[in-house]
């Protein structure tokens, strides 16, 4: 196990033994995911696995001796030793990847043929298509369970060329491994099923490393739901039944998110950053730009939550419990809906503060209706301009005079009312007396 080859030895040695551990084949137990989701079901369908890959100058030291208690750990190690200048991507297709090299016996081409539209008869591009290449690639995220997968027995199929391993995470983080292939001296080609069991709906952090040798390269992620009998079995051995055959299907992006609201974990869907697992979920940026912390999945999300807000992703407090945008940047307000406030107070949308509720339409109105009555004394003086048209705007006045709080307003108010029909009276005897026909009094 510490021996290590010498200098002098060749690529295609390397290519020959495979990089290899001792490791023999051995059938996984099934697997019940006993705690619960790190968060609920998004609305929103999933945008595909974030990924990371590294190259390796030598893979029988960086993956041949690594047996099956320390291969995720080797290969994660492997990886992160390649930060900060990781190269990530996106994978936005089925898992269905292959280098299509279609020499020998075309084990990359693996279990599902033209089953990807625009991509190869064996499966999309790896980053990494050299067959000469050796490298070692990381897919984070969240698996998607819905309602009908909860307390059924999903079982995941695997085809892979060299090697993979899968692991998925609960709310607290405990790991539960659903498959650990290492690399293996002569089975370079496997296939391998386990049955998982999870007790809730939600979202789940997944982990899948793979490892590439040399010459051909594939792997490939199917689900099948309902009765099967898992099995473990080198890709040409006895009893091993291609999973597209079987009943499988290759599980979609949609199942697959980066962030804990769904979708993406960058604003380009198209980009995505992974970070370390020892900083998931703690305040701060942690290896992520500004802005940005290492959620449950060890991705690098936007600090929009109230847990991690703005540039530095510190938890909101007591005060400003919500985060919400603020001028285009997260910060952390009072509020962002009437649930935040007090019984009887409303969220203001743009201050983001809890203030009084505005008064309802019509409130006011009993001075409104004696503005009505002024009017009416105003309409009071129709007729031609005279000592008496005075009345009506009196009788404004008389409004003013009433408005409450203010003293002699009802007195005003009746003054101006005498006034005007003392106008009126005279006005109409100066009418009659004008008439033809009229006589003067005595």
């Amino acid at each position: 196990m510490s021996c290590r080859p010498s200098s002098r030895a060749t690529s295609s040695a390397i290519a020959l033994s495979l990089a290899l551990a001792t490791s023999g084949s051995a059938l996984a137990a099934p697997v019940a995911v006993a705690g619960g989701p790190v968060a609920p079901l998004p609305t929103t369908e999933g945008t595909g696995l974030c990924g990371a890959y590294r190259v390796s100058s030598d893979p029988l030291m960086n993956f041949g001796l690594l047996d099956r208690e320390d291969f995720v750990e080797g290969v994660n190690a492997f990886i992160d030793d390649g930060q900060p200048d990781l190269a990530s991507f996106v994978v936005g297709t089925p898992l269905d990847l292959s280098n299509n090299n279609d020499t020998g016996l075309q084990m990359s081409l693996g279990d599902f043929r033209d089953a990807v539209a625009g991509c190869p008869a064996g499966g999309c591009d790896f980053v990494e298509n050299d067959p000469d290449t050796s490298f070692g690639m990381r897919l984070r995220g969240y698996l998607a369970v819905p309602p009908e997968h909860v307390e059924q027995p999903l079982h995941f199929g695997f085809y892979a060329d060299d090697a993979v391993a899968v692991v998925i995470y609960d709310d607290a983080q405990a790991a539960y491994p659903v498959a650990v292939r290492p690399t293996q001296l002569g089975l370079p080609s496997w296939r391998l099923t386990n049955t998982v069991t999870f007790a809730r709906e939600g979202l789940y952090p997944i982990e899948i490393l793979y490892v590439a040798i040399a010459e051909h390269s594939a792997l490939e992620m199917s689900l099948l739901v309902g009765e099967f009998e898992d099995f473990e079995a080198g890709a040409n051995a006895p009893g091993s039944v291609s999973l597209a055959e079987s009943g499988f299907t290759l599980v979609e992006p949609a199942s697959f998110h980066q962030a804990l609201s769904g979708g993406g974990s960058l604003p380009d869907e198209a980009s995505c950053a992974q970070c370390s697992r020892e900083l998931v979920h703690q305040a701060g940026n942690n290896g992520c730009d500004p802005g940005a912390y290492c959620n449950s999945a060890a991705l690098c999300e936007p600090c929009a939550l109230d847990a991690f807000c703005g540039p530095s992703c510190q938890p909101c407090a007591a005060q400003t419990p919500r985060c919400a945008l603020v001028d285009g940047t997260p910060a952390c307000v009072a509020c962002v809906s009437d649930a935040d406030c007090e019984a009887g107070d409303v969220c203001d949308p743009e201050a983001h503060a809890c203030v009084a509720p505005p008064p309802e339409p019509g409130a006011g109105g009993g001075g409104g209706a004696g503005g009505g009555g002024g009017a009416g004394g105003g309409a009071g003086g129709e007729a031609p301009s005279d000592p008496g048209s005075a009345g009506s705007d009196d009788g404004g006045c008389a409004f003013r005079a009433g408005v409450p709080g203010q003293s002699g307003g009802g007195i005003a108010l009746a003054l101006a009312g005498l006034g005007i029909a003392l106008a009126r009276r005279r006005q109409r005897a100066s009418a009659l007396s004008c008439a033809p026909g009229a006589r003067a009094p005595r």
